[in-house]
């Protein structure tokens, strides 16, 4: 009859918890819910003056924001080649 390796059955333990328990956990204000709402713009990285390269964000052809950094919030949707589609949840 084999013998159970401890070592082996504890690391398997380990990291069987930490799988269950890290998929497992939620926030309470991370929720999907219907009413959830999103704003959707354009990103895209570029010259935007003589000198330097940034990313420039535009809302319904509204530039909204331009910064060196990718700006905070926006989170990727799409990418064509030039342009980032990119999606912010309002609330």
């Amino acid at each position: 009859m084999k013998n159970i390796d401890v070592k082996s059955l504890l690391i398997g333990t380990l990291l069987t918890s930490t799988i269950y328990l890290g998929v497992a956990a939620t926030s309470p204000t991370d929720k999907w819910d219907e009413n959830q709402q999103w704003t959707v713009a354009e990103l895209v990285w570029g010259k935007i003056d003589a000198k330097n390269n940034k990313w420039l964000l535009t809302e319904y052809s509204k530039t909204v924001a331009h910064s060196d950094k990718w700006p905070e919030g926006w989170e990727p949707i799409s990418h064509d080649g030039k342009y980032w589609r990119v999606r912010k949840r309002v609330r």
